[in-house]
């Protein structure tokens, strides 16, 4: 009984300090300073980005991108994090290159790992755009995408691909 009351007594005095501890952390200025630094550091990655998308816009002006997604099945959001899916990933885009298609007709490719808070999963949004001049079917590339995708995540992969293909958009 004592021991009981103790270890109430204790769980509550550490959980007061832990949340008094943080808001310190959140109401101090370093925390602000550090949040506004890595805003910074996202917009000009962003910018860099924008810039040489317009280059490819440039160079390529028929291009065509394809737009995938690429998540894990239901066991797969089980058992994997955040990491793991990003490791999957860099497995993929390592597989992916081995790829003559990709490595001769893809001419700029992004990604950008949003959450499904619906869905309570992650999902890559991945973007390839594509020279139009050596572009074939959609469909060989998504098929290819998606085995690919598939191996590397132990086939606990999906990746839903596009019905058609979209005209390459300048910035």
């Amino acid at each position: 009984n004592l021991l009981e009351v103790t270890a109430h007594k204790t769980s509550a005095f550490y959980t007061e300090k832990i949340l008094k501890r943080l808001r310190m952390l959140f109401e101090s200025t370093c925390l602000s300073k550090e949040m506004n630094k890595q805003n910074e550091r996202y917009d000009k990655r962003i910018e860099k980005l924008r810039v040489s998308y317009c280059n490819t816009s440039q160079i390529y002006p028929d291009a065509v991108d394809l737009k995938l997604e690429l998540t894990l099945n239901e066991v797969g959001n089980e058992i994997s994090d955040l990491q793991q899916l990003y490791r999957y990933f860099l497995n993929f885009q390592k597989n992916l290159a081995t790829a003559f298609w990709y490595r001769t007709q893809v001419v700029y490719r992004f990604y950008q790992i949003v959450r499904d808070a619906a869905q309570q999963r992650y999902i890559i949004h991945f973007y390839l755009t594509f020279n139009r001049s050596l572009y074939s079917d959609s469909l060989g590339y998504c098929n290819d995408i998606r085995e690919r995708w598939l191996k590397v995540t132990g086939y606990m992969g999906t990746c839903m691909c596009p019905e058609e293909n979209h005209q390459h958009a300048s910035l």
